[in-house]
């Protein structure tokens, strides 16, 4: 379970990195707003995760891992030249879809002896499909 939920953790901050760069990009400032709110999601859930796994003794990554850090260079290579409000958008529209269909997938495979962290996904699932919904 340890590193299924420290794999999770990684995915956390493969989204506050991915919104960080975002919102550093974006000049439209009701779509930067958006951003920050996202990339504030993303914060939140990792503190509230953080906490819930130092509670179950269980130590957890600091940051996205190496296979993470890869995956923001490319990302970041390919959206190089990303620049008008429309493709920021779609940009993050298309990683709140990867980040929901990937907690998902975890949750369908996590060990659910432990209700209270089940719960807790399920909840920020539920968050990051509220505020795909605003991307619309």
């Amino acid at each position: 379970m340890n590193q299924s939920i420290d794999n999770f953790m990684k995915g956390i901050y493969m989204g506050i990195d991915t919104f960080s760069y975002l919102s550093s990009k974006c000049e439209e400032s009701s779509l930067k707003a958006l951003l920050d709110e996202t990339l504030a999601m993303y914060e939140n859930h990792k503190s509230t995760l953080k906490n819930r796994l130092k509670d179950l003794n269980i130590c957890s990554s600091d940051n996205s891992g190496v296979i993470g850090k890869m995956t923001k260079t490319v990302f970041e290579m390919k959206n190089i030249f990303t620049d008008t409000p429309e493709e920021i958008k779609l940009e993050a529209r298309k990683a709140l879809e990867t980040g929901i269909n990937m907690s998902k997938k975890f949750l369908s495979e996590y060990d659910t002896s432990d209700n209270e962290t089940l719960l807790l996904i399920k909840g920020m699932v539920e968050d990051s499909q509220s505020i795909l919904q605003k991307y619309n």
